[in-house]
């Protein structure tokens, strides 16, 4: 048995090898002082700031405001940040940190290939297969490096998924209550991932169906729902003490306008103002691509300091008699405006209101010229969350800018991207059309590959690529799945734990 696990010690060690070569290759060519910098994300101060702040003034908050309790993101990154934080200064702690997601990553990757040989049932070449794509040729490899909340988040629901599938086997307590610990986590890191628990309680009721046994599953959900009850409650009792207001999740879910509202401490020159979230809304009324820093994206065009044009970042469909390009331009010209720090207060909030008004009124004209695109706006979003070109900012450049082992790295990464997701959806045919060649297993992945698509074309209105990490791990369990089943050998060896 210890002989047909080499291979995976194997994966692990070379992984070891190849990320300490990348994370030298970025020591040795920074400057010491800032390093520290180089590994930092572009949330570092919405996701980690909060924590300094907490150790060195006693308050969970952002730097720009330290005297107001910050409820802005959900806390799950604190951890283990936080331990590190209150022993070690920001640098050490931060590089523990990347320390810590690198051996968690290393430690999902196991239970990645545990789950393909005892849960999904496949040879010891196919799940090596598996391991190999999602360690080496991942778009999630870069998280490792940098203090991304992904790297965990995924690592915490690969983990969780084997303990959740293995407690069908194993009544053993322990198991539930750690994939309950690993799926809270997953949740507190990722917010929109909230609706797994759905096949999650289905896989945990599996047991109601063979024995009738009412006692053992409220036993079993109480055990795995208990780590996410107490994180929450404590979240929740944190923020109303903080704030006198009932906050489960976070308090951005929802903006408002008024004049009220805008003080000096209005975020004008932010990206994420309310003005810009309502923006962000009227683009995804088309399926429009509402992420500034992507590349001919719609929020891109009106964010952009450069002179654009409308016909190279908006789709012509969405144009007709009552909305025109003239349309786009008008929110262009005062969102341009609202952004100018050289105006006054009262020139600030004067410019603001009329962006406000202009998109609200720009809306209601779409809505009212374009009822029938929810199905088109739909399959734009999942074009939006799946069909990316997810080396286009790692590794290394562009594609045209970069070495040809870069080139040939990048292409295997995208390989190893689509070609998954193609499986899955033609084991999604095979399975249709051989319903009792499905297991568990693949059933909860499909659920969760599924839900994860239906959230964000119907419920959230921004995606990333990043958004479908998830997801690419659930085809990819699906596929290797399917190519057991197609190659005809689905028994696990009686030597394989």
């Amino acid at each position: 048995m210890a002989l047909k696990k080499t291979p995976i010690y194997l994966i692990i060690l070379l992984k070891v090898i190849v990320l300490g070569i990348l994370a030298t290759s970025v020591y040795t060519h920074t400057d010491d002082a800032l390093i520290i910098e180089k590994f930092k994300s572009n949330d570092y101060g919405e996701l980690l700031a909060p924590v300094d702040n907490l150790i060195e003034h006693g308050t969970y908050a952002k730097s720009s405001n330290i005297n107001h309790p910050y409820v802005g993101r959900l806390p799950g990154y604190m951890f283990p940040y936080v331990i590190f934080r209150a022993f070690l200064s920001q640098k050490s702690a931060v590089l523990l940190l990347l320390i810590f997601q690198f051996l968690l990553g290393l430690f999902s990757s196991y239970a990645l290939y545990l789950l393909l040989r005892n849960s999904v049932k496949a040879s010891i070449y196919l799940s090596c297969l598996g391991v190999i794509t999602y360690t080496f040729f991942s778009f999630s490899v870069a998280w490792e490096l940098r203090t991304y909340p992904e790297s965990i988040a995924l690592s915490c629901f690969i983990i969780g998924s084997y303990f959740l599938l293995k407690s069908l086997t194993n009544q053993n307590k322990k198991i539930l209550l750690l994939s309950g610990s690993f799926f809270a986590w997953m949740f507190f890191l990722r917010g929109f991932l909230l609706l797994y628990f759905l096949p999650i309680s289905a896989i945990l009721f599996i047991p109601l169906l063979r024995s009738k046994n009412f006692k053992l599953i409220s036993i079993r959900l109480l055990l795995f729902f208990m780590p996410l009850l107490v994180i929450e409650t404590s979240w929740v009792s944190r923020n109303y003490y903080n704030t006198g207001e009932f906050i489960p999740l976070q308090d951005n879910l929802s903006y408002s306008f008024s004049q009220e509202c805008m003080t000096e401490e209005y975020p004008f020159n932010s990206p994420y103002k309310p003005t810009i979230l309502a923006l962000r809304e009227l683009i995804a009324l088309w399926g429009g691509d509402n992420v500034h820093f992507y590349p001919n994206s719609e929020m891109g065009y009106f964010l952009s300091n450069d002179n654009l044009k409308i016909e190279n970042h908006f789709p012509d469909y969405i144009f007709n008699d009552s909305f025109v390009p003239k349309d786009i331009h008008e929110i262009n010209e005062h969102c341009k405006a609202s952004f100018n720090s050289n105006l006054s207060l009262p020139e600030r909030i004067n410019q603001e209101t009329l962006l406000w008004e202009t998109i609200s009124k720009k809306s209601n004209l779409f809505k009212a010229s374009h009822s029938s695109m929810l199905l088109t706006a739909s399959i734009s979003r999942f074009k939006n969350l799946v069909l990316r070109n997810v080396t286009s900012d790692w590794p290394g450049k562009s594609f045209s800018e970069n070495h040809l082992i870069y080139k040939i790295y990048k292409l295997l990464i995208l390989s190893c991207y689509f070609t998954p997701i193609l499986l899955s959806v033609l084991s999604l045919i095979f399975f249709l059309l051989k319903p009792k060649r499905i297991n568990t297993t693949t059933i909860f992945f499909f659920l969760c590959l599924s839900i994860l698509c239906l959230t964000f074309m119907f419920l959230v209105n921004v995606a990333e690529f990043k958004y479908f990490m998830t997801g690419w791990v659930s085809s990819l369990i699906i596929s290797i799945s399917f190519m057991q089943i197609a190659l005809g050998r689905v028994h696990l060896p009686e030597d394989i734990s």
